[in-house]
């Protein structure tokens, strides 16, 4: 599309939006169900990746997303900061329907084999949807950033996408034939979760009332992302207070041409602000199990909690 000015979509955004609703209950229902048969799962199969990837995707060119998760992004990155915090019932906003689609992608992909070229296609096709929001208002702007920008008007997706991303990376972390230029393609997991701290004010209630509502997948989310504290190989970069923090990741020339995010250091990691946050969630479920106000048993996730802080 370049810089010249969008077209419009053929479907309006109303539209568009129900039918990825639907799209995305119909890939629910083939993953859950076994009596559907195969030629129904691969149609949706196809249809996701087509939604993503484009219908020429390849490892051997460069990896753009389909035709409407391109013109959405680009819709979104043409917004200003000041419209994406107002309604606008002229303006349609075409963030519900890239949450959609992420989460389509995302869906497919974890149920894949990480080995084929199918889930590498995914991995960089999703990446470049996100960064291809980015405002030109916000040029030093991370790419977890722009995911929470992008995830932060739904509570559901925003977990249900975290935790499909957290789950993506340790099935291509665990695949010998995983690239170290895939796994950047996915959201550094601590920088994610200090974005999403920050996003809500370090408000240790707020993340509480995630982790025990029923309507989100907050809780499976903290749990996956808590494992990575006691995989060496996950966490030696923000272990030792004098070492550099997590590094975000980085577009390659491969993705994204000559586009280029900037790398955070030591000064941007909020270590103390994520362990009074952390301490203070850990004291808030225990005092609420004491009242039996928790529908589950804390008590691992605590443990879980105060590995992590003995690690920040």
């Amino acid at each position: 599309m370049g810089d010249q000015n969008l077209t419009p979509l053929p479907l309006h955004s109303p539209v568009a939006h129900l039918l990825l609703r639907s799209l995305h209950s119909l890939n629910k229902m083939t993953a859950e169900t076994e009596w559907l048969c195969t030629e129904v799962r691969s149609t949706v199969d196809a249809t996701i990746y087509a939604l993503v990837c484009g219908l020429e995707s390849s490892l051997l060119a460069e990896v753009e997303p389909g035709p409407t998760a391109s013109y959405l992004a680009k819709a979104e990155s043409q917004r200003s900061l000041e419209s994406k915090l107002q309604i606008d019932l002229l303006t349609p906003d075409p963030s519900p329907c890239l949450r959609l689609i992420l989460l389509n992608g995302l869906e497919l992909g974890v149920r894949l084999d990480p080995s084929t070229e199918t889930v590498q296609c995914l991995a960089r096709a999703l990446y470049s949807i996100v960064l291809s929001t980015r405002t030109f208002e916000a040029e030093l702007v991370t790419f977890e950033e722009l995911l929470l920008q992008l995830l932060s008007g739904d509570d559901s997706h925003l977990f249900q996408c975290l935790n499909l991303w957290l789950e993506l990376e340790d099935r291509l972390h665990n695949c010998i034939s995983t690239q170290q230029s895939l796994l950047k393609m996915i959201p550094d997991a601590h920088w994610a979760f200090a974005r999403l701290a920050q996003t809500i004010g370090y408000s240790a209630h707020l993340l509480v009332d995630w982790i025990v509502s029923p309507e989100t997948n907050c809780l499976t989310y903290l749990v996956r992302y808590l494992r990575r504290f006691r995989d060496p190989d996950r966490c030696r970069s923000i272990a030792p207070t004098e070492q550099p923090a997590p590094v975000s990741p980085q577009p390659t020339s491969r993705t994204m041409g000559n586009t280029s995010l900037p790398t955070e250091t030591i000064s941007h990691w909020p270590r103390a602000e994520l362990k009074d946050m952390l301490q203070s969630v850990a004291h808030c479920l225990h005092t609420l199990n004491s009242h039996g106000n928790v529908p589950f048993n804390p008590l691992p996730l605590i443990r879980s909690i105060n590995h992590a802080l003995s690690v920040i």
